[in-house]
């Protein structure tokens, strides 16, 4: 006989039976907040997510991965971050780009852009090194010079400087060249440099390279106007050293010397030298007369307009541009814009005259400036700065100014003729 104790009893070990199946059964089920072992941990990261939006922020691991869930959440990019998130942001993407591998563990070595020297060219050959071929310059007496990588001044204490650098390597008239991997010393009235890499104020807008202004009397030089002349590559060209396209230069290194107290002198009055012409190749220099010539004799307008007689416009032979010692140029403001002047660089005509009368170079003086120069301050300051530097002017072209001792010195190096080469970066 089953007493009442016996079914008290009996009715408290059915109800724990029914709770331990219930439990057992519950643990079989996954939680639908937890991730299984070969899910992803999206359900997770919600989790936190939603845990970390009363954290203040920077509170640590969890608001960082808040920021990468409302990122995800809200379509976001790691550039839409603010910036002192977008670093946690980005420590949260499985990017191998980001982490400096290839996704498999193995580290990629970043590549350092090669040091780069401002360029030059030998007028005449030394050794086993051609005239015309480029060289770097690493250094030059009158001049710092600093290697640069991509474009940028590498600081002198830069450890990367340590095997590669080869600045003050130069003595007194010598150059230091790096030339087929070596560093090598060179009279530096031979070398020729690359004007933008050395005077970085000035202004270039070489137009004999891609389209001339020149013009007679407001009439066109057939082959000539509007025209690349051969002699030169084509506008600006790429440049290692400047980081970006850039003219290609070349003048002679005394020259240079003066040209860099020329923009010393017309920074000080507020203005930036603007360069259109220095080494002329000979090919150009010819095929600029030829043209000139034949368009001059079926031209009546030009040979009424041009005042005087064909050479002092174009010479037919040599001249300091031949040797990068003559400079043809311009001022501009301090923000690169350029001036008016007397008139377009390059008029061949009576309107392009610096004096009103035919003067020799030595016999030149400010009262005998056409009142179109006299009357035009940047034109005058730019006079007064290249007088100041040592150079000489021409009547018939007001932009143009010739070295005579650079020029000398260049013509006992250069025989029998001017220089013809291709100059390229």
């Amino acid at each position: 006989m089953v007493t009442s104790n016996e079914k008290v009893l009996a009715f408290f070990l059915a109800v724990l039976l029914s709770l331990s199946a219930t439990a057992l059964a519950s643990c079989a089920q996954p939680s639908p907040n937890a991730a299984s072992s070969s899910g992803s941990s999206d359900a997770q990261e919600a989790s936190v997510g939603e845990r970390g939006e009363g954290m203040p922020a920077g509170s640590g691991s969890n608001s960082e991965a808040t920021v990468g869930a409302r990122a995800r959440d809200e379509a976001l990019s790691v550039s839409d971050l603010p910036s002192d998130t977008a670093a946690s942001a980005g420590d949260l993407t499985d990017n191998p780009a980001s982490s400096g591998n290839n996704g498999m563990g193995d580290t990629q070595p970043m590549q350092m852009a090669p040091l780069a020297y401002p360029t030059g060219w030998l007028a005449a050959p030394i050794d086993d090194i051609p005239a015309g071929v480029p060289v770097g310059i690493v250094d030059l007496p009158g001049f710092s010079i600093a290697a640069h990588r991509g474009g940028v001044e590498v600081a002198a204490d830069d450890p990367s400087l340590a095997s590669d650098d080869h600045s003050g390597t130069a003595v007194e008239g010598e150059a230091a060249i790096l030339y087929g991997g070596a560093v090598r010393r060179v009279p530096a009235d031979y070398l020729l440099v690359n004007l933008p890499d050395v005077l970085s104020q000035a202004v270039y807008d070489v137009v004999y390279s891609y389209a001339s202004t020149s013009r007679c009397a407001g009439e066109v030089i057939p082959g000539v106007t509007g025209e690349q002349l051969p002699g030169y590559v084509a506008g600006a060209q790429q440049s290692d050293y400047l980081g970006g396209p850039q003219f290609v230069v070349p003048c002679a290194y005394r020259t240079a010397m003066k040209a860099q107290w020329v923009c010393d002198d017309l920074s000080a009055r507020g203005y930036r030298l603007l360069v259109f012409d220095a080494y002329r190749p000979m090919t150009a220099q010819y095929y600029l007369s030829d043209c000139f010539v034949a368009a001059y004799q079926s031209n009546a307008v030009m040979q009424a307009g041009m005042g005087w007689s064909l050479t002092w416009y174009v010479a037919n032979g040599p001249s300091g541009h031949n040797f990068g010692t003559d400079l043809d140029v311009g001022v501009c403001d301090a923000e690169g814009t350029p001036l008016p002047m007397p008139s377009q660089f390059d008029a061949l005509d009576e309107s392009g005259h610096l004096t009103s009368y035919q003067l020799n170079a030595g016999d030149i003086t400010p009262a005998a400036y056409r009142p179109e120069v006299a009357g035009n301050a940047a034109c005058l300051a730019l006079h007064e700065a290249f007088r100041s530097a040592g150079f000489s002017e021409l009547a018939s072209e007001w932009w143009h100014f010739g070295d005579g001792e650079a020029e000398g010195i260049m013509r006992s190096i250069v025989r029998p003729g001017g220089l013809d080469f291709v100059a390229s970066l």
